[in-house]
């Protein structure tokens, strides 16, 4: 893991089982909800519906052909999951990193709908806002990880040679006192024979 995302892990722990059960009492979903929950079927490597184009409208009067959504299909099922807001906050913690280019790839013509922010989505139902807050964080991160990679993996270059200079620096130190105990020996030696020295002298003078 690169870094946290803490942007990711509050959304997923605002999620409540009563705003999910909002989303869920919609006899027909908003486009909006079904194109967020369609991101997090994509983050989460859930399965989709084959691609196919269809006419979608997000707001009254403004029809839009774009990729048929995959909400009845499975983005129901992955909601009444027990550990559903569980399972993105865990995304968010510890998998995040497992977004790759395709995924990115998948997500932006999503992302880049004007109506695909968390303002917009507050409006449609509270789990809706936290959802996408989820889906634009994560995509986010990846996008600052692509920046920062680099940066940590020149770091990890210099941690390594900082350490095999440290190792060298330690086994000189070790070197230069083993000198300085063999110096200190000699020296130890040579006084005392210069003490014997004047002993003997002193007691041939006698």
């Amino acid at each position: 893991m690169l870094f946290r995302s803490r942007a990711a892990e509050k959304a997923a722990s605002a999620i409540s089982k009563k705003d999910i059960g909002q989303i869920q009492k919609y006899p027909k979903p908003p486009v909006l909800v079904k194109l967020i929950m369609d991101c997090v079927l994509i983050l989460l490597l859930k399965p989709l519906e084959k691609v196919q184009p269809s006419a979608m409208e997000l707001r009254k009067g403004e029809s839009q052909i774009f990729v048929g959504d995959s909400y009845e299909s499975y983005a129901k099922k992955t909601m009444v999951e027990s550990d559903f807001a569980k399972n993105l906050l865990q995304f968010a913690q510890e998998e995040k990193d497992k977004i790759n280019e395709e995924t990115m790839e998948f997500l932006e013509p999503y992302l880049i709908i004007p109506d695909f922010v968390p303002d917009r989505a507050k409006q449609v139902a509270n789990a809706a806002e936290s959802l996408c807050k989820w889906v634009r964080a994560m995509a986010a991160y990846h996008v600052r990880s692509l920046e920062m990679l680099p940066k940590l993996e020149q770091l990890e270059i210099k941690k390594n040679q900082f350490a095999v200079a440290q190792t060298k620096l330690n086994k000189a130190k070790a070197a230069s006192q083993a000198a300085q105990d063999e110096v200190d020996k000699l020296q130890a030696s040579f006084q005392a024979t210069v003490r014997e020295k004047q002993e003997l002298e002193m007691k041939a003078r006698a």
